[in-house]
């Protein structure tokens, strides 16, 4: 797909979002590794109204929104405070933020992989991504670790 396209693509998912539609897409990059594996990998965004009734983020909701720099992201909640919010990808250290609310779009209802849903509401789910924010001050390391490791057991 061509720059154009894909700048395109991004405006009707935000239009979409911002009408209360829920939208499904194939992330892009390396920043939420190892939720999304390949390209493959499908997020299911719904409108934050639709999805908590409050319309509040939760630490370690995945979420789609405007960046500082101005570009659409998917990335995890680190913090929350009042009318602000400090995300990271599942593969950085870095935290952006404080953001204003109103740049999220929505929030990450399921992921799909291999043609299977899989709900972010799940209590494995939760846990398991809860600790992996814990652990972001450790992320680089532990990865290398795990890519060492491969690399040996490859060889």
């Amino acid at each position: 797909m061509s720059e154009e396209g894909k700048r395109e693509e991004l405006k009707n998912i935000e239009e979409l979002l911002k009408a209360g539609k829920t939208v499904q897409f194939h992330p892009e990059g390396t920043s939420m590794w190892p939720l999304f594996r390949n390209t493959d990998d499908e997020a299911l965004v719904v409108p934050l109204q639709v999805y908590r009734k409050n319309g509040r983020l939760k630490r370690s909701d995945v979420c789609l929104y405007r960046s500082s720099n101005s570009h659409l992201r998917l990335h995890r909640v680190f913090r929350v405070k009042e009318d602000k919010v400090w995300l990271v990808g599942d593969h950085q250290t870095e935290i952006e933020g404080p953001l204003d609310i109103s740049s999220v779009y929505g929030i990450m209802a399921c992921y799909i992989r291999k043609g299977r849903s899989r709900s972010c509401k799940n209590i494995f789910y939760r846990i398991s991504y809860g600790f992996w924010l814990l652990l972001r001050p450790l992320r680089l390391r532990i990865i290398n670790i795990g890519s060492h490791i491969k690399h040996i057991m490859i060889k």
